[in-house]
């Protein structure tokens, strides 16, 4: 796989997954005329969930078939979700959920088949400007999750470029943590770039895998600062 490609697969897993769990959430009865909808927890899990889909697509394939096929259901499931019956509500809800669902396992197999743009031109340097840029708008918009995803993706590629200028030799299967690791074992950086990187990194797994209970807004907004840094100190 190419580069950043398996961090990007691995963040599409972890939306289905989490995609999944939302499907089977309950509806609750509300107001006067006991209208049937999610509990305001849910109904929050769901558009930061929705986000990240659909910011995730529009990075990867653009606002083209899969993004507007998304978008389209998401208008078409809010009109016909306000059902009389609670039992109702959620098989409509999970109706559109599974579909949802189905869009996003095909972009999984595009990546997965090679045939999504190389994935190394979204990290490559002439486009860490514009890649950092998306994640300032995230942070603006507060998507800390999916904010903290791209930042770990810069910072891995970031590692792989320096390996590469250092001819520091490594299995492009290898995880940013051991990259790190070969990067201070040779001297490129000192002790405390290498713990740094850690942190940052940590945040990026936990976005990735869903644990999003584990850092905050703040958290990622320090970490776009700092890798910002990081890419003028060390690839400028």
């Amino acid at each position: 796989m190419v580069r950043g490609q398996q961090t990007i697969i691995e963040t599409l897993n972890e939306l289905i997954e989490k995609g999944e769990e939302l499907k089977e959430i309950k509806f609750e009865v509300f107001g006067v005329i006991e209208t049937p909808r999610m509990t305001f927890d849910n109904y929050e899990k769901y558009n930061q969930w929705k986000a990240d889909a659909l910011y995730l697509i529009k990075m990867l394939l653009g606002e083209k078939e899969h993004y507007r096929e998304f978008s389209g259901i998401e208008e078409v499931y809010i009109r016909t979700l306000k059902k009389p019956i609670v039992s109702q509500a959620e098989e409509s809800h999970r109706y559109y959920m599974a579909t949802f669902l189905s869009i996003l396992k095909n972009v999984v197999n595009i990546v997965k088949k090679g045939l999504l743009i190389d994935v190394k031109t979204l990290v490559a340097s002439d486009v860490f400007e514009s890649l950092l840029q998306e994640v300032d708008y995230l942070l603006s918009q507060k998507y800390k999750d999916c904010a903290a995803v791209l930042c770990r993706v810069v910072i891995e590629d970031t590692l792989k470029q320096l390996c590469d200028m250092n001819k520091i030799f490594y299995d492009p299967k290898d995880k940013a943590s051991k990259l790190n690791g070969l990067l201070k074992k040779n001297d490129v950086y000192p002790t405390h770039i290498w713990r740094e990187i850690q942190a940052k990194l940590d945040i990026g797994n936990y976005a990735a895998h869903g644990e999003f209970d584990k850092f905050t807004l703040e958290d990622v907004q320090e970490m776009y600062e700092w890798t910002k840094g990081f890419i003028e100190d060390y690839l400028a």
